[in-house]
């Protein structure tokens, strides 16, 4: 019985602790986590526009006057060259009839003037040409004495340098003919010593093939050598046979040579003899042609004469009958330039359609009056509007904070309120060079904020797209796959001062990244920081510091510091440049640090004293962060894949935030 009520008792103890621990466990707060995962990572920016085609025809009239028939109506589809309205006509008519007479009577002047000219020329050029064909007679008398006289004093002049280069050549050829002689009896000196040589040598290689065949019956040497030694033996007697033959060959051309230079001087002596003879003639040619010359050269003068003053006598006729016609011809032009614009101008009169398209604007309706976009009317208003729906885009405004990032062929995504259900593609085809007054004071867009304007042309536009529909458009502005990426809330955002220091190569390796570390200023004050970035490859400024709160004793700008760190190193008077930037940190569970709860099924839960704060979980790591979207940061670096980071409340950051401020 006694045993019986202990067991009820712990019974009832376990009860009470299990319901104490489960209501314990109901209050302990569950930590919210994320791990850094890799994805598809979509950047847009989201504007509204409106719709437009992408080409588009703001027809107008090139002729003023009553619309008389129209033959479309706004939103009928036309075809490039049909008709789409008349204009009355009556006025171009009576014009271009008006022009068609005034042609008519300007062709019958130039006709009348051109006859009078013909018949006036024709009168005339009976009496000239018969002066002028006595003129010729002068010309050509006067030219066949000149050539006559040139040819003879030519032919004379010729002959004379001709026999005189005759005679030069003669006499080189007698020069070089003495030099050859020259040459040949220094050869024939230089073949009778050849010989000599040739004699000895012949001389030497007969004694010692003996004296090798001598050696060769005795055995002293080989055949071998018996043979090389008659060989250079024969090779001998051939070289003198052949001297021998060269002096007697240069002994006769010599004797040769001789009888050529005799041959020349007999030549030479004929030569100066002819000469002599030629230039006595040509004085006496000379003496002839003046004369004739100069008869020739009086009776051109005379003809000149005579038809110089014929042609004064008609010159002032002619002037005339040719001003007369110049001017029937202008008038004539200027009668067919104007038929030609009347005939334009009526064909005007029916505007034909530039291109295919829908008529997406008209403002006029028939018995309307245009104003002719000709001339200095051609600010004139059109008559309607041509658009091509088969090609339509957006127009939109980016405002100049994220224009940067818009790009040509960037891809966007469409949506209308008139397709709620449906979702259009396109891509940007333009973007504005400058913002709207680019250059006048106070330029700008509305209410001071600077757009650009960009386009987007949307793929596969459908006929029932009209211009002036509301667009909302997504410019996807980065879209790539595999991308690092931690949840916006995941990510702390503050201003932060920082510390940039130059650390020499040995102390370097002493330095990791999120290193808990003292910056001591010259004055003698710490303050708690964390190694940032280290940049192994500069060696000016490479390791981040981030001083822990905004130190109020701290300006920013160039300064030396003291790096220490209990027990590891202390580095003293690093230069540095104090700044305040605005940086990105995560609260990592790292599972090298003792204090942080475990992972158990994506909750983590801190066991210890409770605390009226809120204490930030992880580890402060310093991450960098590339693009951002709606939800997500790219990360670039700081933490690595499948690292899980604690999602901080507003009341721990705020707390945070209140305790690095002291």
């Amino acid at each position: 019985m006694k045993n019986g009520g202990f067991l009820v008792f712990v019974a009832i103890l376990l009860s009470t602790v299990i319901s104490c621990n489960r209501d314990k466990k109901k209050e302990e707060p569950t930590e919210k986590t994320e791990m850094v995962r890799r994805g598809e990572f979509v950047v847009k920016i989201r504007e509204t526009g409106s719709l437009e085609p992408r080409l588009f025809v703001e027809v107008k009239s090139n002729v003023s006057g009553q619309v008389k028939q129209l033959f479309v109506k706004e939103g009928d589809y036309v075809e490039k060259d049909q008709e789409l309205l008349k204009i009355d006509d009556d006025k171009v008519l009576q014009r271009k009839k008006q022009a068609e007479a005034r042609l008519e009577s300007s062709q019958a002047s130039v006709e009348q003037s051109q006859l009078q000219t013909f018949l006036a020329g024709k009168g005339r050029s009976s009496d000239i040409l018969q002066y002028e064909n006595s003129l010729e007679s002068a010309k050509a008398a006067l030219a066949s004495t000149k050539a006559t006289a040139l040819q003879q004093l030519s032919s004379a002049r010729t002959d004379i340098e001709s026999t005189k280069n005759l005679l030069e050549q003669d006499r080189i050829t007698l020069s070089q003919a003495k030099i050859t002689l020259q040459q040949a009896e220094l050869q024939l000196e230089q073949n009778k010593s050849n010989e000599a040589s040739a004699k000895i040598e012949l001389d030497n290689t007969r004694a010692e093939y003996d004296r090798s065949k001598d050696l060769y019956e005795k055995k002293f040497v080989s055949k071998k050598s018996l043979e090389d030694a008659e060989l250079r033996f024969s090779r001998a007697e051939s070289a003198y046979e052949s001297a021998k033959k060269n002096v007697i060959s240069q002994a006769k051309s010599i004797e040769s040579q001789q009888q050529n230079i005799d041959a020349r001087n007999r030549a030479i002596e004929n030569r100066q003899a002819t000469l002599r003879l030629i230039e006595q003639n040509l004085g006496t040619i000379q003496t002839s042609q003046e004369a004739s010359t100069k008869q020739a050269t009086a009776n051109l003068e005379n003809a000149k004469i005579r038809l110089q003053q014929a042609l004064e006598t008609v010159e002032e006729q002619t002037a005339m009958s040719l001003t007369a016609e110049a001017q029937a011809k202008s008038g004539l032009v200027q009668a067919e330039t104007t038929l030609q614009d009347n005939i334009i101008d009526l064909d005007w009169t029916v505007i034909k359609a530039p291109i295919s398209g829908r008529i997406t604007r008209m403002r006029l309706e028939a018995g309307d009056s245009v104003m002719g976009a000709r001339g200095g009317y051609s600010q004139a208003p059109p008559v309607l509007t041509i658009s091509d729906l088969s090609k339509m885009e957006v127009t939109t405004r980016i405002n100049e904070a994220e224009i940067g990032k818009v790009a040509l062929g960037q891809r966007a995504e469409i949506k209308l309120e008139s397709h709620p259900d449906q979702v259009f593609t396109g891509q940007v085809t333009e973007i504005a060079p400058s913002a709207p007054n680019f250059g006048r004071q106070g330029g700008g867009g509305s209410q001071g904020v600077v757009t650009f304007k960009v386009v987007i042309e949307i793929d596969d536009s459908e006929s029932e797209l009209l211009p002036g529909m509301t667009a909302d458009v997504d410019i996807i502005v980065f879209d790539k796959k595999n991308i690092p990426q931690l949840p916006i809330e995941s990510v702390i955002v503050t201003n932060i001062m920082t510390a940039n220091t130059t650390v020499a190569g040995a102390d370097l390796d002493l330095l990791v990244s999120n290193q808990p570390v003292k910056v001591e200023t010259l004055v003698g004050k710490k303050h708690d920081a964390t190694i940032g970035k280290i940049h192994q490859d500069k060696d000016r400024y490479n390791v981040e510091i981030l001083l822990k709160g905004n130190p109020s004793d701290l300006r920013a700008g160039p300064t030396s510091i003291h790096l220490v760190s209990e027990s590891k190193f202390n580095l003293r008077n690093l230069p540095a440049n104090l700044d305040s930037e605005r940086k990105h940190f995560v609260q990592l569970n790292d599972p090298n640090v003792p204090d942080q709860p475990k992972k158990k099924k994506k909750k983590f839960t801190f066991k210890g004293k409770k605390s009226k704060k809120e204490e930030l979980k992880g580890v402060r790591t310093r991450v960098e962060v590339g693009q951002r979207n709606n939800t997500h940061f790219q990360i670039l670096s700081g933490v690595s894949d499948g690292d899980l980071v604690y999602i901080p409340s507003l009341e721990q950051l705020t707390q945070n935030e209140e305790d690095d401020d002291k």
